[in-house]
């Protein structure tokens, strides 16, 4: 005889083309907070995951999603950080029913909620429902420069592996992608905010930090500036489609040149470079002259970057009050003609869209 959880899974991951309904849901998640809920509830889902119709298997990981968004804090990600293998869809995977775009759909989506479950594997951390803060530096948590470096470097792991969820404005007229989609864009929110205290962490630090240190901070920091502008061109489909998305404050993208002078010359420092060569002059009085130089030049690099830096810390104020006020709404009606940052040239149109016909 099936469990309770059991008809509730099935239920909530109906064949159906639309989101799960709320009735099955609920109590999908209240019974997260039990060990034995929580295991009937998993074995329900694996067998779901493990069926061939594109809609049961699509479903199946909305439901996972909202167990880790919104259920027993902790306990799914802990669950599947140990089980990868359920992310492997190796049934539909195999099947031929779906067309190349239902199944680009179906695996990103996949391969983002197995990215964050390894991820919390490999830092015991959830960053959406963690207090992010809680972990800087100098916290009573007390995390190495490493471990914080790992935080970020996380963070932007998981980042890069949502926004790879790409949808028109056209998928989204479908109430199912629509549905999977906000719950995408909420994390994207607070992914990208608990990055951005990271980074700010890191750069705060930047002039103490050793040189292998300052190199990863600064990768971290560039491979930032470049995700910001994904995030925005992402949260731009999210405002088209009716979402309301709060104004997102990012720390400064301007600082690359700044800090990769900074640690030019602090590494001729270390290796007891000069800045700049002395020429014409008598070696102890080079020796000297090149020494303040040195000095001179490094304070100033030090002194310019540091100003630049002073400017972001009100927007990390105004950051930190963010967090608090995020929230998404969907809007009675659907725009059909606002711009798609992510839509491809106009020939391709036609090659984006979704069958979901075997």
């Amino acid at each position: 005889m099936s469990s309770l959880y059991t008809k509730l899974v099935k239920g909530a991951t109906k064949i159906k083309m639309a989101p799960p309904k709320q009735k099955y849901v609920d109590p999908i998640l209240s019974g997260t907070s039990s060990a034995r809920g929580l295991q009937e509830i998993t074995h329900a889902l694996d067998i779901r995951l493990s069926d061939t119709a594109w809609t049961i298997v699509y479903k199946a990981l909305i439901v996972l999603h909202l167990m880790i968004q919104q259920g027993e804090k902790d306990v799914t990600l802990r669950h599947y950080s140990h089980n990868l293998d359920v992310f492997q869809l190796r049934k539909i995977s195999h099947t031929t029913k779906w067309s190349s775009n239902d199944m680009r759909a179906l695996q990103r989506y996949d391969e983002y909620l197995k990215t964050r479950c390894e991820e919390y594997g490999r830092l015991g951390m959830d960053h959406l429902r963690d207090n992010y803060s809680s972990l800087k530096l100098g916290s009573k948590n007390q995390l190495s420069m490493d471990e914080e470096l790992d935080h970020v470097e996380s963070l932007e792991i998981q980042i890069n592996a949502l926004i790879r969820n790409k949808y028109s404005v056209s998928d989204l007229e479908n109430h199912l992608l629509l549905y999977a989609f906000q719950l995408l864009v909420q994390d994207l929110l607070g992914l990208y905010n608990a990055l951005n205290e990271g980074v700010i962490t890191l750069l705060e630090s930047f002039f103490e930090l050793s040189i292998e240190h300052a190199k990863r901070t600064l990768d971290l920091y560039k491979d930032f500036v470049d995700m910001t502008e994904y995030v925005v061109r992402y949260l731009k489909i999210g405002k088209a489609v009716g979402l309301k998305i709060p104004v997102i404050k990012h720390i400064t993208t301007k600082l690359i040149n700044s800090l990769e002078e900074h640690l030019r010359e602090e590494t001729k420092r270390q290796r007891g470079e000069p800045s700049e060569p002395q020429q014409d002059r008598k070696p102890s009085t080079a020796i000297s002259s090149t020494s303040s130089h040195n000095n001179n030049s490094n304070d100033k690099n030090k002194s310019i970057a540091q100003k630049k830096l002073e400017q972001i810390r009100e927007q990390k104020r105004l950051l930190e009050q963010q967090l608090q006020n995020q929230q998404l709404l969907i809007s009675p009606t659907v725009p059909q003609d606002a711009y798609n940052p992510f839509g491809s040239q106009q020939q391709d149109l036609n090659n984006d869209t979704f069958s979901f016909e075997p």
